[in-house]
C-alpha cells in the first residue's frame, strides 16, 4: 500500500497547471472482480476524457494527460499488491497513484485543482482534524457548521455561538 505521505499531500495541494484529474475507485484483492476493477478504471478514464473534451482541450493534450493512466491497464506489477481503494491524480505536471487500505466511493473529478477530501483520513494518522464548511450565503440559523473527524470517521459538530466556534477552532489549532 502507498498511503500518501504528508509531503505528497502538500504537493497535491499546490497550484498545478490545469486540468487536474482526481480518481477514486474501490478495489477487489482477489477473485473475478479484480478484472472488473481494470474495466472500472478504463470507464473512469473515459469519463475524464469526455469531461476534458467538453472543456475544449485538444486531442493531443488529452492523450498526453491520459496515457500514463491507460498504461496501468497492462502493468501487471501495478496490480499485484492492491489495497482496498485506489486514488489517482493527474495533471500536466503530476502523476500519482496510491493504494489505500479502505474502499473508496467511485469518483472522477476534473477541475483546476486536485480533489483531496477522500484522502484526509489517511493524512491525519488517527489524530483529530476539523473541516470548516464555508459559504457565501448566511445560514438561516446563523450557525457556522464544522466537522470533526478522527481516523476514518467524520461527524458534524454544531456551534451555537461564535465564542463556542472560536474555542473549537483554537482546540483544532492546538491538537
Amino acid at each position: 500500500m502507498t498511503i500518501p505521505p504528508q509531503s505528497d499531500f502538500r504537493t497535491l495541494m499546490e497550484q498545478h497547471n490545469d486540468p487536474c484529474i482526481s480518481m477514486f475507485l474501490p478495489i477487489h484483492r482477489a477473485g473475478m472482480e479484480t478484472q472488473q476493477d481494470r474495466l472500472r478504471l478504463r470507464n473512469h478514464i473515459r469519463a475524464a476524457e469526455n469531461r476534458l473534451l467538453l472543456d475544449d482541450l485538444r486531442s493531443t493534450q488529452i492523450e498526453h494527460l491520459l496515457q500514463p493512466m491507460r498504461a496501468l491497464f497492462e502493468d501487471e506489477q501495478f496490480w499485484l499488491h492492491p489495497g482496498d481503494g485506489l486514488a489517482l491524480f493527474r495533471s500536466p505536471d503530476v502523476f500519482r497513484t496510491y493504494w489505500l487500505p479502505t474502499s473508496l466511493k467511485e469518483q472522477v473529478v476534473v477541475t483546476d485543482h486536485f480533489y483531496l477530501k477522500p484522502l484526509l483520513p489517511f493524512i491525519v494518522d488517527d489524530e483529530r482534524f476539523y473541516i470548516l464548511a464555508l459559504s457565501q450565503e448566511e445560514r438561516a440559523d446563523g450557525e457556522r457548521p464544522f466537522f470533526m473527524g478522527k481516523g476514518l470517521a467524520l461527524m458534524m459538530a454544531r456551534s451555537t455561538s461564535c465564542a463556542t466556534f472560536n474555542r473549537s477552532i483554537m482546540a483544532c489549532i492546538t491538537c
